[in-house]
């Protein structure tokens, strides 16, 4: 997609959050007169750089690596630049490509094994980030016992699960629609815990990456 008047800046998070949404590898350029900058993001099989080197006589320049890139090019050369990339897309015969965006878990846990030690034997490990991720915990057979939307939209969702005996609540911003799941539906959670603190009580909580129905 492009547009005039987008701050280049953030033209790459806006990439990264669209490839979040519709789980498809995204450029976005920023129109600038004659000259339109942007930024790609992808995932999985598919390399960003590669795409872009594919419709070298379309820009002025263009690089990056598998899942991120940038390019400039003639604006007019837009319509001729995404058709070429989409057909280097076509040619590469990707299939499954969406289920690889799905976290993996690190290990199964039981929900009566979420206590604030654990979170603090797994903060040891900080800091988390590129080569070193957060551990993903994966819960089985857990009862949605309540749902809370939350935020201006009812973007946001607040799942309390229970299994055991033992209730967690589960957060999600910005969530995908399957993640409203009613009351007394069994349910596969991947999610990172973490602790909140409120008016001086702590509970253990965790940030829902995935939900599937059983």
């Amino acid at each position: 997609m492009s547009g005039k008047g987008w701050n280049h800046g953030i033209v790459g998070i806006v990439a990264a959050k669209l490839l979040e949404k519709y789980h498809k590898p995204t450029y976005v350029l920023e129109e600038m007169g004659e000259e339109s900058k942007g930024s790609a993001r992808s995932y999985g099989d598919f390399s960003a750089a590669d795409a872009i080197r594919a419709a070298d006589d379309l820009i002025i320049k263009g690089g990056g690596h598998k899942l991120a890139a940038g390019v400039t090019l003639p604006t007019k050369n837009i319509e001729a630049f995404r058709r070429r990339v989409n057909e280097f897309y076509k040619q590469q015969k990707l299939t499954d490509q969406a289920s690889l965006l799905l976290p993996k878990a690190d290990t199964d846990a039981l929900l009566y094994e979420l206590e604030e030690a654990v979170v603090q034997q797994i903060a040891q490990l900080e800091p988390f980030g590129n080569g070193n991720p957060q551990p993903i915990l994966r819960s089985v057979n857990t009862i949605v016992r309540n749902q809370r939307r939350m935020g201006d939209n009812g973007q946001h969702v607040k799942l309390t699960v229970e299994a055991d005996g033992r209730t967690v609540d589960m957060l999600a911003f910005n969530a995908p629609d399957h993640f409203f799941v009613d009351p007394g539906q069994n349910v596969t959670i991947w999610y990172t815990l973490d602790i909140n603190e409120w008016q001086g009580r702590r509970t253990v909580e965790g940030m829902l990456l995935h939900l599937e129905v059983s």
